[in-house]
């Protein structure tokens, strides 16, 4: 709900085209600044208290634009939420062999696509209604909720972890190691690649929806159907289908069908195409993270 509120807001912004480029790019720096940061520190420390402390980081930071609503201010948390976001994710996509053990991997990143599709498809829309006809403040009230319960749910919830201490006597795991692994260059360079194109429709559809009236509940809907198109995939991907090959066929899909997108004006059939770009972005997820 926070994406579809903090872009409303932009939206009415003196510059929204900037603002909303600012957006995008604040989010996506803070996270590439800290994200080998955020692998040593889930290497070598609690990850449940990483998620935690992420949790209420985010939460209070989301919070403070009840009372400041200026752009700038906005790009300022987007690219803390950045930070906070890819601390979380890394501990939590290093903590699952732990809680559901390895061989699950691929099954787990199936259902954790098709929770976060649900509840895209109830929180896009219900944001967008709520947008639309009332303030976009309530869905920054409630998304702080959400954080900051979910901080309290972390702290009643124990798995066993498993950290690495720094040891004096162990290698060092430099880059250059790392790249000596075919998949994990391969991985490296999608993940390099994949974020600019998935930036680019997240930037469009808003001003694409703007154009209508009620731009803020067309802009719900059209997340929605992504959504419903990623929670429909998910409903088929079985455990073999993940390797190499497909992945790359995933992305190939995820960009034909989002480049379609914008070749008409909004109209039905945008709904119908963002289904199919729901469906491959869902591929790309559970490849990305099985893979990784």
């Amino acid at each position: 709900m926070q994406f579809i509120g903090l872009t409303s807001a932009l939206l009415i912004s003196e510059h929204p085209e900037l603002y909303l480029m600012l957006f995008y790019l604040g989010r996506q720096i803070g996270g590439i600044l800290v994200s080998y940061l955020a692998g040593v520190v889930a290497d070598r420390y609690s990850r449940r208290r990483t998620m935690i402390l992420s949790e209420l980081a985010s939460g209070f930071a989301l919070s403070s634009l009840i009372f400041i609503d200026h752009p700038v201010f906005i790009v300022g948390i987007a690219f803390f939420l950045g930070i906070t976001y890819t601390f979380f994710d890394v501990s939590f996509r290093a903590s699952i062999p732990s809680m559901f053990g390895e061989e699950r991997i691929s099954e787990i990143n199936t259902l954790l696509v098709r929770l976060g599709a649900i509840m895209s498809i109830i929180g896009f829309a219900a944001g967008g209604l709520i947008s639309a006809f009332s303030s976009y403040k309530y869905l920054i009230m409630f998304d702080s909720a959400i954080y900051l319960g979910s901080a309290l749910i972390l702290l009643k919830v124990h798995w066993k972890e498993q950290t690495n201490p720094m040891q004096t006597d162990q290698p060092k795991l430099t880059v250059s190691h790392v790249l000596k692994s075919g998949i994990y260059r391969f991985l490296l360079a999608i993940g390099f690649v994949y974020p600019l194109a998935a930036a680019s429709y997240q930037y469009a559809l808003p001003l694409l929806a703007s154009v209508k009236e009620h731009g803020d509940l067309y802009n719900g809907l059209m997340w929605s159907t992504v959504a419903a198109g990623s929670f429909l995939c998910s409903l088929i991907l079985k455990k073999q289908f993940v390797n190499e090959k497909r992945y790359i066929v995933s992305l190939l899909l995820f960009a034909v069908f989002v480049s379609i997108a914008f070749i008409y004006e909004l109209a039905p059939v945008t709904f119908l195409i963002l289904l199919l770009a729901g469906a491959a972005e869902a591929m790309v997820q559970v490849c990305h993270y099985t893979l990784l």
